[in-house]
């Protein structure tokens, strides 16, 4: 698992959002769901697992697996790949592990 999340960190991701992302990153909004009543912020490891998504989320951002893993503010978790066979979810806790040890 540590050389999985190390990977991960290293690695672009690809980020929905529902409106168009301006480049000083205005705009973004993000896919969230609810798990438990944690927010849980959606990302996809590449393009072709989006899927349904792209309705929901018609833009995207390509992004450094740790750039992200960052900016996700304390209290939301991770859903990589949500619908996907080879998906996973990260609690806040998790989350903020991840960022000291990887990101």
């Amino acid at each position: 698992m540590p050389n999985f999340l190390r990977l991960f960190s290293e690695s672009d991701v690809i980020v929905p959002s529902g409106s168009e992302i301006m480049p000083d990153g205005s705009g973004f909004q993000p896919v969230l769901f609810d798990k438990g009543g944690t927010q849980m912020v959606a990302c996809f490891t590449a393009m072709e697992r989006i899927g349904d998504f792209s309705r929901l989320a018609p833009y995207c951002l390509s992004i450094n697996g740790s750039e992200f893993l960052q900016g996700i503010p304390d209290g939301y978790g991770l859903v990589v790949n949500p619908g996907q066979s080879v998906g996973f979810d990260v609690t806040p806790e998790g989350l903020r592990q991840i960022v000291v040890d990887f990101a």
